[in-house]
């Protein structure tokens, strides 16, 4: 499944005629600037159970905003949600994984979901949430990780709720929030087991 992944990334690079570091974003912000956008993508919610017991969540510290945030990222031209999600999941961490396996959670948009980025980009975002056990992923030790990615570390549930009742904008990345509120209220709420 590695040699899969590797060699649909090559296609993409083919059939757009540019390396995969220039996606369809940096191409309209060329065109656009710093101008708000309306941008689709996703988010992968890989999780496990530690041996404690404890569920655990794979948490990305992001390079641009120096804070955690799940995996995921905006659509290619002619990419289906689940490429996308199978996509920035690889490239953001190395983990592989296939689309039948991807469980769709939630979509979310709307005023809690933009942000500006450091270098004046405004994003509207729209985020088609999937939910992954790792179990059902495989590492690929050649991956060559995105520069996205500062860091990985799992994270228990309770020990990101204490995050985020201690001030979530100092840990989370701002259009994260919502969402790893809702996956933590889920969990105490006795509904994680649909995730």
């Amino acid at each position: 499944i590695i040699s899969v992944v590797r060699a649909w990334l090559l296609q993409i690079r083919i059939r757009y005629g540019r390396s995969t570091d220039m996606s369809y974003v940096s191409e309209l912000r060329q065109l656009v600037g710093h101008r708000p956008l309306q941008l689709p993508g996703t988010g992968v919610l890989v999780w496990r159970m530690n041996s404690n017991g404890e569920v655990e969540i794979l948490l990305q510290l992001r390079s641009d905003h120096n804070k955690w945030g799940l995996l995921g990222g905006g659509i290619e031209l002619d990419e289906s949600y689940e490429e996308c999600a199978v996509r920035e999941l690889y490239q953001e961490s190395g983990l592989v994984a296939s689309e039948e396996k991807l469980k769709l959670l939630k979509v979310y948009a709307g005023k809690k979901h933009v942000t500006v980025h450091p270098n004046g980009d405004i994003v509207y975002h729209t985020v088609v949430l999937y939910s992954l056990r790792y179990d059902e992923t495989q590492f690929d030790e050649g991956a060559d990780i995105s520069s996205e990615t500062r860091s990985l570390e799992w994270l228990s549930l309770s020990k990101i709720r204490a995050l985020l009742e201690g001030g979530a904008e100092a840990a989370f990345f701002h259009n994260n929030i919502p969402i790893i509120q809702d996956i933590v209220n889920v969990f105490f709420s006795g509904g994680f087991p649909r995730i």
